[in-house]
């Protein structure tokens, strides 16, 4: 008796791939290596030897591909992990890495400042702030763009 075929829920096709590629995360401070097993425009699968590292959300760079895709997890196995991609532009890019190094430089600025502990804190908090600012500006302009 045959199984049952399982429903295909990808909105495009998938292409086999063996790319090698790089997935960045944590304000561009941590990356792991990875191998894009199959990919569409708006998914891919990624074999890496430790899944269970790779973040809910994140940037993946494509060896020999101009720029970047922003990437969400859908699903995570003993192999790999399959992801929903987002081409990101150059200024998106930029604006994330600028709002990340403007971040840095704050809590840098108010860790030297202040003696105390209060004022590292509230620096800090500054620090998170824009950063959040920033990537509220850049969800802005996605919205803005798939409409």
């Amino acid at each position: 008796m045959a199984e049952p075929k399982l429903a295909e829920r990808r909105v495009t096709q998938r292409q086999r791939a063996l790319k090698s590629a790089t997935v960045i995360f944590d304000d561009r401070a941590s990356t792991l290596n990875c191998v894009v097993r199959n990919y569409s425009e708006h998914d891919a699968y990624l074999k890496i030897d430790s899944p269970g590292l790779v973040p809910e959300r994140g940037f993946l760079k494509i060896k020999d591909q101009p720029g970047e895709y922003r990437f969400r997890l859908t699903r995570r196995d003993a192999n790999g992990v399959g992801v929903t991609l987002e081409r990101t532009t150059e200024d998106d890019i930029k604006a994330a890495k600028q709002a990340a190094n403007r971040a840095l430089e704050i809590s840098e600025a108010g860790r030297l400042r202040n003696s105390g502990t209060g004022g590292v804190q509230s620096e800090a908090a500054k620090a998170v702030n824009i950063r959040d600012a920033a990537l509220a500006v850049l969800r802005k302009r996605h919205l803005a763009k798939s409409e």
